[in-house]
């Protein structure tokens, strides 16, 4: 499903912030996963991919509420993007 244009441009600003922080990020993937439309409660999971140089970075944020670190590797030449 498509982002509404309201939740496109809060995921923007929230990597502006980053850059600000750091301006070489090469790219940033974000994943928004909303619940069921049966759930009372709106509770997102989100996922996020940040490459900068040498280096990806995997955080995921499931709804119970800690984020967890997937992946912090050094990239390659000859390694594939996952």
């Amino acid at each position: 499903m498509t982002a509404s244009p309201a939740v496109a441009a809060r995921v923007e600003a929230e990597v502006q912030k980053l850059r600000r922080y750091f301006d070489r990020i090469e790219h940033c993937h974000v994943v928004i996963i909303a619940p069921g439309h049966r759930h009372r409660q709106r509770q997102y999971a989100v996922h996020l991919e940040l490459a900068v140089p040498g280096c990806v970075l995997a955080v995921r944020q499931e709804p119970a509420g800690t984020a967890t670190r997937l992946a912090d590797k050094p990239t390659g030449r000859d390694e594939a993007h996952r």
